[in-house]
């Protein structure tokens, strides 16, 4: 009996009643309506029957937990006193949850009318891999169609809890560097994760998490036929007829699925088959790429109209692939415009023939005000505004787009209170990469110099430099100079980037260099990608690290070792 109670820390149990994932007890706390719990002291176990009864306690209040004996597995056990339930539970001992006892029959999701709302998030991480700190969550902004991301660093423990954004039903990916999870996400709600990385042991925890429980036995999978290759006609039929069938097989093998586990939720079957028809889509919309000129074909253009179009599901967040359909079936219907106002026309023209509703329509033209903006680091003018205020209905669309607008009007008007270091007379001749670098590092001996090299057209030094405060506040206690140098980017551009993304203050410095000047440091520092970072000590030598700004927590470790050996010479 010793043995078997030895068994109960950690275990993990799931209500009988319900199917769901409850409570669990580890050894130095206890999980329970997805929290995290205190033992006030060592379980009273007695041993000769098997049972116990203790308290738990967290900031909300404290709950008196009573265990029944151990029958092969079973136990009853009653949970806080107010309740004054007791219930049937069983240990949880696969790395799923068995089945849910009946069928949920419901088919809605959650829509909240794509008013913003949020998600809380607690969680678990057992056994991780040693460079997971934090842990993130991402979905696509169905507005901007940008890829968003949210992460928290976990605790000694893996234990997390975060707050983030959602609209309606969506999509979210989970941790996707470790444990690739794909799930759904619902406004309003609490949830609770647990991923076990030796065990196996992924649950989840909340008042309606059946269908993220599903979807972490089934998971939702990459299936679906692409073109790779440039096809004629008798190609496009054939492609056709292939994805057709795949989506045929995908349905069928659901089906059957869902005739082995006949319990398996309702909403767990239409999201898996929605899942298989929106990536198809997505992938239908790649095609045109292997198309003559790079277009449907008449054909394709109205199998897709037939076959995806006009069965979109609502609330189109719930894939968020759909967002990415949406987009590359506009952009291959309508027709192109060199100037703005034409193209907006354009677009409503070709969305009220494609019978689009007025959601879709007014995200359309969102789209496209917000990359024109993204693009140029532009505002609108005062006549596309009034245009886009007088064709936009929806509320948020309008409003997002005004508050973008004036982010760029402010950008705009304080761009001339930035201005490029001023090279002396001597550096200004200066041809060769390493003398160049020497010059502008040297006014900064004593400190570290961390080096960041950029340019306005590359994407992900954009998404860096966004970012690069978090890097700041983590080495806030070195003395660190950090400098910038723009590849190939206009001096507006440069002023505009600095401005919209707050890279000022009294250890930052910024250069946009000559292009000769800039490519023979380049070459110097044998740089090959962009971002390229370096870091120099307080003598100005170069170190020989990977100072990829983006790794802040090795780049807090590289600091922190170089400091404390300085501290001991």
């Amino acid at each position: 009996m010793e043995e078997r109670w030895k068994q109960f820390f950690p275990s993990y149990w799931r209500n009988e009643r319900t199917g769901d994932w409850d409570i669990a007890f580890l050894e130095d706390f206890v999980i329970y309506d997805g929290q995290f719990w205190n033992y006030t002291e060592k379980p009273d176990v007695n041993k000769p029957v098997g049972k116990a009864q203790f308290t738990i306690w967290n900031e909300t209040g404290c709950l008196d937990v009573k265990v029944g004996k151990d029958k092969q597995g079973k136990r009853i056990m009653q949970i806080g006193t107010k309740q004054g339930q007791k219930e049937l539970y069983s240990m949880i001992t696969g790395r799923f949850l068995p089945d849910y006892p009946t069928k949920d029959t419901r088919t809605d999701f959650a829509d909240t009318n794509y008013q913003p709302d949020s998600v809380s998030l607690t969680g678990l991480i057992i056994n991780r891999p040693a460079d997971m700190k934090t842990f993130e969550i991402s979905s696509v902004d169905f507005y901007t169609d940008d890829e968003v991301s949210h992460n928290v660093q976990l605790d000694s423990l893996g234990r997390f809890t975060m707050t983030f954004p959602v609209v309606n039903s969506s999509e979210f990916f989970c941790d996707w560097d470790h444990a690739a999870i794909r799930t759904l996400f619902e406004p309003g709600k609490k949830y609770f994760l647990l991923y076990d990385f030796k065990e196996g042991r992924r649950y989840w925890m909340g008042e309606d998490v059946r269908l993220q429980n599903e979807l972490y036995k089934f998971p939702l999978d990459w299936n679906y036929i692409e073109l790779k290759e440039k096809v004629d006609g008798q190609g496009v039929d054939a492609f056709i007829a292939s994805a057709d069938s795949l989506m045929k097989a995908q349905d069928k093998m659901i089906d059957s699925l869902c005739m082995v586990h006949p319990t398996l939720s309702t909403r767990f079957m239409k999201y898996r088959k929605g899942n298989t028809f929106v990536q198809q889509a997505s992938a239908f919309c790649q095609s045109r790429f292997y198309m003559p000129e790079r277009k449907w074909t008449d054909n394709i253009r109205h199998y897709i109209y037939d076959r995806f179009w006009t069965k979109m599901e609502k609330p189109y967040t719930l894939h968020r692939d759909l967002r990415e359909f949406m987009s590359d079936y506009l952009n291959d219907a309508t027709r192109k415009e060199s100037r703005f106002i034409p193209l907006l026309k354009a677009n409503i023209h070709t969305l009220d023939s494609l019978n689009a509703d007025g959601l879709i329509r007014d995200v359309r033209l969102f789209e496209l005000a917000y990359q024109q903006m993204k693009e140029s680091r532009r505002p609108l003018s005062q006549t596309v505004m009034d245009s886009l205020k007088l064709w936009m209905k929806d509320s948020v669309c309008i409003h997002r787009v005004i508050d973008i607008n004036h982010a760029y009007l402010v950008i705009k008007s304080g761009t001339d209170d930035i201005g490029n270091v001023e090279l002396s007379d001597e550096a200004k001749a200066i041809i060769e990469g390493k003398r160049t670098l020497e010059k502008l590092i040297e006014p900064y001996r004593g400190k570290f110099v961390y080096l960041d090299i950029w340019g306005s057209w590359c994407d992900p030094c954009l998404a860096a430099l966004k970012e690069s405060h978090l890097l700041k506040d983590e080495l806030k206690d070195h003395d660190i100079v950090y400098l910038y140098l723009a590849n190939e980017t206009s001096d507006e551009e440069w002023k505009e980037i600095i401005k919209a993304y707050n890279l000022t203050g009294d250890n930052i410095v910024h250069y946009n260099l000559p292009a000769k000047q800039q490519c023979a440091i380049e070459e110097f520092l044998q740089v090959e990608y962009f971002p390229a970072y370096k870091v120099f000590d307080k003598e100005g030598k170069l170190y020989d690290v990977n100072a990829d700004a983006r790794n802040v927590e090795a780049m807090k470790a590289f600091f922190n070792q170089v400091d404390k050996k300085d501290n001991t010479e």
